[in-house]
């Protein structure tokens, strides 16, 4: 589930500069434990869920070898984050995190979808609501390196109701099931969503050009394995 807070506002008619924000994987120690604050945060904020003692949000996909999440830094502070999982439907290790909330959710489209990726743990510094919407478009690169990468059909998340007209008219992602209650957590019913990202990630690179990538990009945000590296250090899918 993703962390929405605030009333973002959309500057994707005037493109802008913003060669003060910096998005890299949290490799380090440090770096991945600053995340979970970040996460936690974000949740208190909006009164998502109950404190805990650790100040941290993390589950077990943060330690996935087909996940990493990622930091936004707005010169040189921390004021995003969100997690990217290259999924493959039926493979061992591999896992949706949609399914944490919905176990028995059938999503029967996956079966021949090839490889997905999933956007969950997005979080933004609540202390920065003017600057929302142009921190989420730019988590996004995440995204898009990884959907380039591994030639992905389908990039999927969820979120609470009350967000989804943010990412429909923003990121073309359109809900794909009725909103449900999400367990564990004090907010309102959320739904799966779902990008067609070779459809429309050209309109969405014209219209945000927070969200488009380099070929340094690519090589440095996308998860590796045999075929996300080969892939990044060609060139796949990233503008020059």
């Amino acid at each position: 589930m993703q962390v929405l807070t605030g009333r973002p506002t959309d500057h994707g008619h005037r493109p802008r500069s913003h060669d003060h924000l910096t998005l890299e994987p949290a490799l380090t120690t440090a770096d991945r434990e600053a995340v979970f604050h970040l996460r936690y945060r974000a949740w208190q904020a909006v009164g998502g869920m109950a404190p805990n003692d650790a100040e941290q949000v993390r589950d077990a996909l943060d330690d996935s070898p087909f996940a990493y999440s990622y930091m936004l830094r707005d010169r040189g502070r921390l004021v995003g984050t969100v997690r990217s999982n290259v999924y493959r439907h039926g493979q061992p290790g591999h896992h949706l995190f949609l399914f944490d909330f919905w176990p028995t959710l059938e999503l029967p489209w996956l079966a021949d979808a090839g490889p997905v990726v999933e956007s969950s743990r997005l979080a933004v510094d609540p202390r920065c609501s003017e600057s929302y919407a142009t921190y989420v478009l730019r988590l996004f690169r995440a995204h898009n390196a990884n959907a380039a990468a591994y030639g992905v059909r389908y990039v999927v998340s969820a979120a609470q109701r009350r967000h989804i007209p943010f990412y429909r008219q923003r990121l073309k992602m359109e809900a794909v099931t009725e909103p449900m209650p999400v367990p564990g957590l004090n907010v309102e019913a959320g739904s799966v969503l779902r990008l067609d990202y070779p459809a429309h990630i050209g309109q969405i690179e014209a219209r945000f050009p927070d969200t488009v990538l380099s070929s340094a990009d690519a090589a440095r945000l996308v998860v590796p394995d045999a075929v996300g590296v080969a892939a990044a250090a060609a060139g796949v899918g990233a503008r020059p």
